[in-house]
């Protein structure tokens, strides 16, 4: 029963995703990623989800505040499941929408789903560009360090410096693995 209830919450936030990464609008002059936005089509999609569900899935699931929480944790480990992206303002700030979804889905309403994901395509962009300018230094590998590899259950970076540390290490960990496997530092950049 459990495995069915997850796999409606998977189905749902697919279906977010999905209509999410398929509704690109025109480039922002400003930035290298476009920023997502709903097609009109998209609402419609997302009643008739909400419409559907209660009615036809064999548990009768009920479109409520519990399922919009699942959506939500679903939703937000989705995009970053090592929390090496968003912050914890982020998460503060999209903790609003936890118990709205249900209600969002029920109108068709994919604001919410599209501006957290906007938000991680910026959080992306930025350690993009922190990735690039890292590299531009080879690391030292004599001093001590430690690199978590699965962050899974730490709690979220607090601050764009103890993010940077943390993909620092984890770039580090990488060009380490490729320095042992013969790759100068040309190749590893």
């Amino acid at each position: 029963m459990k495995k069915l209830s997850n796999l409606l919450v998977l189905t749902i936030a697919i279906l977010i995703f999905a209509v999410t990464a398929t509704a690109l609008s025109n480039n922002d002059e400003q930035s290298a990623l476009p920023k997502l936005e709903p097609l009109p089509i998209h609402t419609r999609v997302e009643q008739a989800v909400a419409f559907f569900l209660p009615k036809i899935h064999y548990k009768k699931q009920q479109i409520d505040d519990e399922l919009s929480s699942q959506m939500f944790d679903f939703y937000l480990e989705s995009l970053d499941p090592q929390k090496l992206y968003f912050l914890e303002s982020d998460i503060k700030e999209f903790e609003n929408y936890r118990y709205s979804l249900d209600d969002a889905l029920r109108n068709g309403d994919l604001r919410t789903a599209f501006e957290i994901f906007n938000r991680f395509m910026n959080r992306f962009e930025e350690r993009l560009t922190y990735v690039k300018k890292r590299l531009e230094k080879p690391f030292n590998f004599n001093a001590e360090d430690s690199f978590l590899i699965d962050r899974k259950d730490m709690p979220w970076p607090k601050t764009q410096e103890e993010l940077d540390s943390l993909w620092s290490k984890r770039l580090k960990n990488e060009a380490l693995s490729l320095k042992i496997a013969g790759k100068d530092w040309a190749a590893i950049k």
